[in-house]
């Protein structure tokens, strides 16, 4: 901002920074604490969850900005739309490590398979930029790819990667996939990699399973007894297969999808910077309290807790 001389002094800006769910207390401390180092003070920084962003955002759509059957870090929120507005947390946010970068990993998997685990690390290592490229290939390959059209996925393949291959192993790529268990999934032609649809599809079978599961496993708690629609935001909710996924296992459900829904977080964090309050009430992940001894009540208290203190019968241990 100072270089573009946009005349923005340092007291204009509030720094909104949106945190996955599944961070812990000791976690998000040490993003405050990187702030205050920085210079950032802390009454002009504040935290908020990406699935709390992503839906304030959505919420304030229209209709038309959603794409679900009627129109309309992984980190899963279950949240009730209060009648002014705000949003209500009913359960306390989860998730864990199955977001879109565990499919890039899969496919750099069967990269190391195919090529041997020492050509990757000296392509990655030697030719930085063209790994780096591979990989946003496959990004937007992968949102695209939908697995009931059957088709393959193709990549372009570095030059580098493949002169790199042939250097060290003296074998050229179309051989060695002949050679490998791949020989009836990956086609090289050029620099083009065609991956079969039913390999690509083994590329996400963990990880959309291991999703579905944390969801079934929250929508079975009492308070989410009455959800009636799942929105989905961020990076990896663009890919079709999770989409289609989650549709089939959740057909009683509303499934809603922002069309820039990758830029969700961001939108939403920038609104919940302007209004903090718009999230009136969380569930914490623990209940925090002291315990004290009270005279005893026989109509309300347990007899296993009665106590004789100082000649007055009190109940121990009271929350």
């Amino acid at each position: 901002m100072h270089w573009r001389k946009l005349g923005t002094v340092e007291d204009d800006i509030f720094w909104v920074v949106s945190v996955p769910a599944i961070w812990n207390d000791s976690a998000k401390q040490f993003m405050r604490e990187s702030a205050e180092k920085v210079g950032i003070e802390g009454e002009k920084f504040i935290m908020v969850y990406e699935p709390e962003a992503a839906s304030i955002y959505a919420r304030l759509l229209p209709v038309d900005k959603l794409v679900g059957e009627n129109g309309g870090t992984v980190d899963i929120s279950a949240q009730q739309v209060l009648e002014n507005g705000e949003l209500k947390i009913i359960h306390r946010e989860c998730g864990g490590p199955w977001g879109g970068e565990c499919i890039n990993k899969q496919f750099v998997n069967m990269l190391k398979e195919l090529f041997g685990k020492e050509v990757m690390k000296q392509f990655k290592n030697k030719h930085g930029d063209d790994f780096l490229q591979l990989l946003r290939d496959f990004e937007v390959k992968k949102k695209m790819f939908r697995v009931e059209d059957e088709e393959s996925l193709t990549i372009r393949m570095p030059l580098s990667l493949i002169e790199l291959f042939l250097d060290i192993e003296h074998l050229d790529v179309p051989t060695a996939i002949t050679r490998s268990r791949f020989n009836e999934h990956l086609r090289l032609k050029r620099d083009k990699l065609s991956i079969a649809g039913s390999l690509v599809e083994t590329f996400f079978t963990e990880t959309i399973q291991m999703i579905i599961d944390e969801v079934l496993s929250i929508l079975k708690h009492e308070r989410c007894s009455d959800v009636s629609a799942i929105m989905m935001a961020g990076g990896f909710s663009e890919a079709d297969t999770l989409q289609n996924a989650i549709k089939k296992q959740f057909q009683s459900l509303e499934v809603f999808i922002p069309t820039d829904g990758a830029l969700a977080v961001l939108k939403g964090a920038v609104i919940y910077g302007h209004n903090p309050s718009i999230v009136s009430m969380r569930v914490c992940y623990h209940t925090y309290g002291i315990h004290v001894e009270k005279e005893f009540d026989s109509s309300i208290h347990d007899p296993k807790k009665k106590i004789n203190h100082d000649g007055i019968m009190r109940c121990a241990n009271i929350f």
